[in-house]
């Protein structure tokens, strides 16, 4: 599970958990392509909507990486048609096509 803190405030000023199985972790910022669905989540699934965004980004000329990520933003007890996931596959920063983005 993650959680995203405020980008303006720096790492050291957040309060630190009181919990020893929490940790701060700082992420560098990436560039990642997203496809939403609805529905419960499964592997079979998963895989299905990874290949459909990996055809999408090869069409439009992005290396598609090989790992992907779920996100999932509602919780267990939410109607499947309600819910809201996305698949998330990291571009590789120098893929052409990404440079043009990120200038």
């Amino acid at each position: 599970m993650a959680f995203v803190l405020p980008f303006e405030r720096s790492h050291d000023s957040f309060p630190k958990p009181t919990d020893e199985r929490v940790h701060l972790k700082e992420v560098k910022g990436r560039v990642i392509a997203v496809k939403e669905f609805s529905g419960w989540f499964s592997k079979a699934l998963g895989t299905k909507m990874y290949n459909e965004l990996k055809s999408e980004l090869e069409e439009a000329n992005f290396s598609a990486n090989a790992e992907y990520q779920v996100a999932q933003y509602h919780p267990p007890f939410t109607l499947p048609f309600l819910r809201r996931n996305e698949i998330w596959i990291p571009l590789a920063e120098e893929d052409e096509e990404v440079k043009k983005i990120m200038k």
